[in-house]
């Protein structure tokens, strides 16, 4: 078990460390020895992990077979984290392809485990909210939802911590500034840029923290050196 756990928070690393595509060959070679194996805790993990990156490299439709599989599965213990990445990115496809009827069934799938209490299913459930008011038109609603995910025993940005997603930080951006909290959009960039900064040879960081100050300094020079530096690492 401790392989498996330990190989999912690699394939996260590997994601945004330029290695998307490794990090899914690796959730399929996992996922086949599950299934093999009869493991279901594992199937679910790796059902959602895969789910999740797939959503990452813009294959929604792979995305969301992965995540309906894996919480089909929602009762199996000792998965909570895997159930809040795959409720979020359901969620997220949802948002992506303007399905209302999918958002609705993250935020009840959500609620049906919200009494879980995982800061990690906390997050997650809010930053969906954050990102569906953002979707509707309403910054001010979205950042609510973000300053109440500065909560007591995850103190932090009011973005999700396990699962994390390094893209997030653009969305909060937005965000903050549509609601006219720049200090918070200043600190999210600031972030960002000191993530890519202290991994110099990483496309996609550097690329996160370009599009952050692009948007920051409403400067497309900025945004489209993020462009370029996406593409310079496709998976």
């Amino acid at each position: 078990p401790r392989s498996d756990v330990a190989a999912a928070w690699r394939c996260d690393a590997q994601a945004v460390l330029d290695g998307l595509d490794v990090a899914l060959a690796e959730t399929s070679v996992r996922l086949a020895a599950a299934e093999r194996e009869g493991r279901a805790w594992a199937v679910h993990i790796w059902l959602a992990w895969r789910g999740r990156l797939l959503f990452q490299a813009g294959r929604l439709d792979d995305g969301r077979a992965n995540l309906d599989a894996a919480l089909a599965m929602a009762d199996v213990d000792g998965a909570n984290v895997a159930n809040a990445a795959a409720l979020l990115t359901l969620g997220r496809i949802g948002l992506h392809t303007g399905d209302d009827g999918l958002v609705a069934t993250a935020h009840r799938l959500g609620a049906e485990r919200v009494d879980q209490r995982l800061p990690s299913m906390r997050q997650s459930l809010t930053w969906l909210r954050a990102l569906e008011a953002a979707a509707r038109g309403d910054p001010a609603l979205a950042l609510a939802c973000v300053t109440s995910g500065d909560d007591q025993d995850e103190p932090g940005n009011g973005l999700p911590s396990l699962p994390r997603d390094i893209t997030d930080d653009n969305q909060l951006v937005r965000i903050a500034l549509a609601a006219g909290d720049r200090a918070r959009a200043l600190d999210t960039v600031e972030r960002a840029e000191r993530r890519a900064a202290d991994h110099p040879a990483t496309a996609t960081m550097a690329g996160v923290a370009a599009h952050a100050r692009g948007l920051l300094d409403g400067d497309l020079d900025t945004l489209a050196a993020a462009v370029e530096r996406h593409r310079a690492h496709q998976p």
